[in-house]
């Protein structure tokens, strides 16, 4: 009995003998150069934190954000020989050729935050400042107020707090909410209309505002005229571009210091400021 053709070769057959279909055309453009100093030798995209890592033949790694903004160097030595991702965003291995090992690292970055004319707790001179990028609307964010009153009472004279707004698209009233609280910063309510807002944040809406507003006994027309005021928005705005800067994507994120707050459990917060004060 004759045996059959395998498979594979009656689907080679056809593919040889098969008309060349035409693919459709593909183009390509420069997005971004990154001018060096050095050679670059390997490179590690991180895409959770948005960063990308560049190892160049003097041993240095370059930090840079996914728009190009240089945010720091490091110098590993010029034997390292590829840079790994580690399973923490702030980890990298290194590949080491002359001692034959893989180092682990960890990366903390200090950002650069812009507290200037933010609302602000605690003493204005005080050695640890807490920069809190928050959301009226985010359920994390209302549940951190009594931890940061709880820091404050702890750290008298040595912590401030301050606030930064960063309302989500996906909350329709947080910039509204975010003006309105601005309006009452400029009438000297801000803390108050914080409280409330955040005890409401699930209910948060215009009457809600509008309520808030009436309960603290705030001029109608002079907080609609600072709700809508240029300086109002200017300030959201510049607090929303500082986040995105310090790769702020969601909320609550906090800095001690400007180095990020992972755990922002109240024993998180005392580690991260006892450590802040001994340096």
């Amino acid at each position: 009995m004759r045996r059959g053709v395998p498979g594979i070769v009656i689907l080679l057959v056809f593919l040889f003998n098969s008309a060349p279909v035409m693919g459709a055309q593909t183009d390509w453009t420069v997005y971004q150069t990154l001018d060096l100093e050095n050679v670059p030798v390997d490179m590690l995209v991180e895409p959770k934190n948005q960063r990308v890592y560049i190892l160049d033949d003097q041993g240095e790694i370059a930090i840079y954000t996914f728009n190009g903004r240089l945010k720091g160097k490091i110098t590993v030595g010029p034997d390292v020989l590829q840079i790994k991702a580690g399973p923490t965003e702030n980890m990298l291995f290194l590949l080491r050729q002359k001692s034959k090992t893989v180092e682990s690292i960890l990366i903390t970055l200090t950002e650069q935050i812009d507290i200037q004319g933010s609302p602000f707790k605690g003493a204005a001179d005080a050695p640890v400042t807490l920069a809190v990028f928050s959301d009226f609307q985010c359920p994390y964010c209302a549940r951190l107020v009594p931890v940061l009153d709880q820091v404050l009472e702890r750290y008298p004279g040595k912590v401030k707090v301050v606030f930064k707004h960063f309302p989500l698209r996906s909350h329709p009233f947080a910039d509204k909410a975010a003006r309105a609280s601005m309006a009452a910063f400029h009438m000297g309510k801000f803390w108050a209309f914080h409280d409330l807002l955040f005890k409401n944040y699930n209910q948060i809406s215009d009457q809600k505002i509008e309520e808030v507003r009436a309960k603290l006994d705030l001029d109608a027309g002079k907080f609609a005229r600072e709700m809508s005021a240029d300086r109002t928005r200017a300030r959201i705005s510049a607090d929303i571009r500082n986040g995105s800067e310090a790769g702020v994507r969601g909320t609550p994120t906090v800095f001690v210091n400007g180095k990020e707050l992972r755990n922002k459990s109240l024993a998180g917060f005392q580690r991260a400021i006892d450590d802040a004060l001994e340096k």
